[in-house]
């Protein structure tokens, strides 16, 4: 079953703040350049050596997550 599509629930000019933003993820050492553009949520999957927490905070990172599943750090948000 098929909705309508009215002018309310459809912007062919969305807003900048619409825009939905890349996730991109990338191990601590990355050696290559990438494109990120702000807005974009950079995630870095730390080294497990040392402290990662403080790497996390010199980054910029907005958190730091442990996964126990995966046993992996990620620092969630760093400012690039």
């Amino acid at each position: 079953m098929a909705l309508p599509l009215t002018a309310a629930s459809f912007d062919p000019h969305p807003q900048a703040s619409d825009i939905r933003r890349l996730t991109i993820t990338i191990p601590e050492h990355y050696p290559f350049q990438f494109n990120a553009e702000s807005g974009d949520h950079i995630m870095v999957i730390m080294d497990p050596i040392g402290d990662p927490v403080q790497r996390c905070a010199d980054m910029g990172g907005a958190e730091l997550i442990y996964d126990p599943k995966t046993e992996l750090y990620t620092c969630e948000d760093v400012d690039f």
